[in-house]
């Protein structure tokens, strides 16, 4: 406790301002500059109930000792050694908001940048709610912010012969619209960029939102002030053929090894892959390099049975990835007049033909970032039905 109490101390003394609690300072008669501010949507409609947080980040030597603090702490939970300064209040019905901001606690910290950061309210339950932050100027006088802007759209998603169109309203006014969309799995990892046009408009193959991708999100800014507007949940198109199924790649002497627990096919579809976690997974012997052998970076899929091929989908295929297909797993050609929508992130199809095998190749170690292959089908149609 003495170590802690001395740690917080010295950071306090190098920043060069005295450590003097708000409550303290007013009590003693002196008026405690404020800082205010409206929080309200883009269309200008009051937000209530909205988190505003401001914040200085401390400066680089102090930041040492109050890192210090934290160690010696054991970082307990509101040690003043474990944090930098901070202050947190909700908005009223009207939206306001307004703190007291003692600037013995705030000005002449050296190195530092004031921070306000606004989280609004979640559209839904399991939707992460917006967050704007801005850059402040907190000074030893009253200071007002005006209105902060989050961003709330209503992104719109149209889902009509077999494609989805989205388009993203326009951004809060004086912020550039974003160039892309991302589509977001249940952890919330990228599970797909969707390229926006000047007007927020993009078309995709409505498989890129198989089951694993529920969210979208979008972000805008401006010089001072970064927007993430609030989530919204997409409704899937169901599961493709290949989840869950095992997966294998080559081995240095041509032989066909299974990929252990195949993190390929699982439906996490923005998990982090890399190198580290493909030799975890590929097996011992297999083609790393491409000098390696002939075939030094396949994946490939047996779904089965004979299916009439649909779509292939792969995510974050970083290795000028190509679709390929057979019969019996050992003659394979080109799916015949494919065509590729994306490069890393693609939708690949074609004439619907039977197959059994599905595989992907690529021209370097494919598996250091692939992070997931959809293979869509249809059943045969049964003899004689009509």
């Amino acid at each position: 406790m003495r170590m802690r109490v001395l740690a917080a101390t010295l950071a306090v003394a190098i920043a060069g301002v005295a450590a003097t609690p708000v409550e303290a300072a007013s009590s003693r008669g002196h008026r405690v500059p404020r800082l205010s501010g409206r929080v309200v949507d883009q269309a200008g409609h009051p937000v209530a109930g909205a988190t505003v947080t401001v914040s200085a980040s401390i400066a680089p030597i102090a930041a040492i000792v109050f890192g210090l603090g934290c160690v010696v702490s054991l970082g307990a939970i509101g040690d003043p050694a474990c944090s930098p300064y901070a202050l947190t209040t909700r908005t009223d019905r009207s939206g306001a908001f307004a703190f007291a901001v003692d600037p013995k606690w705030w000005v002449g910290l050296p190195g530092t940048t004031d921070s306000l950061a606004v989280t609004g309210r979640a559209p839904a339950a399991g939707l992460k709610p917006a967050v704007t932050t801005e850059n402040v100027a907190i000074s030893g006088r009253d200071v007002s912010v005006g209105a902060v802007v989050v961003w709330q759209p209503a992104i719109g998603l149209t889902r009509s012969g077999g494609q989805y169109a989205v388009h993203v309203p326009a951004a809060p006014a004086g912020s550039t619209l974003p160039k892309v969309a991302r589509v977001l799995d249940s952890n919330r990892g990228l599970a797909w960029s969707l390229a926006l046009d000047a007007h927020g408009n993009a078309t995709v193959d409505e498989r890129v939102f198989e089951d694993g991708a529920p969210f979208i999100s979008v972000s805008a800014a401006s010089a001072r002030v970064r927007y993430t507007a609030w989530e919204q949940r997409v409704a899937d198109v169901g599961v493709p053929t290949s989840r869950g199924l095992a997966c294998s790649t080559y081995l240095t002497n041509g032989q066909l090894a299974a990929i252990t627990k195949c993190p390929y096919t699982n439906g996490h579809l923005g998990q982090p892959m890399d190198l580290t976690t493909a030799l975890r997974v590929v097996p011992r012997d297999a083609c790393k390099w491409s000098g390696d052998c002939d075939s030094p970076n396949t994946l490939v899929l047996d779904l089965g049975r004979l299916r009439l091929l649909a779509a292939v989908v792969w995510r974050n295929c970083t290795s000028a990835c190509a679709a390929e297909t057979s019969l019996d797993g050992t003659v394979w050609t080109a799916w015949p007049r494919q065509t590729q929508a994306g490069n890393s992130d693609a939708v690949v199809t074609g004439p619907q033909i039977p197959v059994r095998y599905v595989r992907i190749r690529g021209d370097v170690f494919m598996f250091w970032n692939l992070r997931q292959v959809s293979v869509w089908t249809q059943p045969l149609p049964v003899l004689g039905a009509f």
